[in-house]
């Protein structure tokens, strides 16, 4: 896994255009508690009808929020103002699945602030490593892993992780969380964010 993840790694960075105008980076990601919400159980196996729970929430550069959900092959995409924005979820193990946002917009039209995944009610959740502490049938999870970062226009991503989720009776261990936001502190209007994150199934 380990090798895995420093290939990934390795690969990112050989993708991103480093410096000058239209540069594209991924910043890192960081996690707050939120709301603290108590499950059944959970487990590293996650199915295509538990990712299909994270319903979407994308805020555009006009100050828009428009909500979406995912098909059954776990894609969506929402047009306005000639502007396109293309999300899929890609299942590549039974405890990783590869995210990717693109945007295509046009001069003038509406960029990406903020993509939310995830509510409350989701049955998938969010798994990162949290020293050796773990929510019981989690597994250790893994940091996010930037996988692609494109351009032609410049932006900057970092992956925010909230709403911690625990077990009855057991304190939470802020390793595992409901809900993920993919902030850009400079708009995406044209390129693709993909990344690989952990996900659980969440009873």
């Amino acid at each position: 896994m380990r090798q895995l993840i420093s290939t990934v790694v390795a690969t990112a960075t050989s993708l991103a255009v480093i410096g000058g105008a239209y540069a594209q980076s991924y910043t890192g990601h960081s996690a707050i508690a939120g709301s603290t919400t108590v499950i059944p159980a959970a487990n590293d196996l996650p199915g295509v009808p538990d990712l299909q729970t994270l319903w979407i929430r994308v805020t555009t550069t006009t100050g828009a929020v428009v909500p979406l959900s995912l098909s059954a092959a776990l894609g969506t995409s929402y047009t306005a103002g000639g502007s396109t924005t293309n999300i899929a979820l890609f299942p590549i193990s039974a405890t990783q699945t590869r995210v990717k946002i693109s945007q295509s917009a046009p001069a003038g039209g509406f960029g990406i602030r903020r993509v939310e995944f995830g509510t409350v009610n989701s049955r998938a959740g969010f798994d990162i490593v949290n020293a050796t502490v773990r929510t019981p049938g989690s597994g250790f999870g893994f940091a996010p892993v930037a996988t692609t970062t494109a351009g032609p226009s410049a932006w900057v991503a970092a992956i925010q992780f909230t709403n911690r989720v625990t077990l009855p009776g057991a304190a939470a261990q802020n390793d595992l969380y409901k809900t993920m936001n993919v902030n850009f502190a400079a708009p995406m209007f044209n390129g693709t964010f993909e990344f690989i994150v952990d996900t659980d199934r969440l009873y």
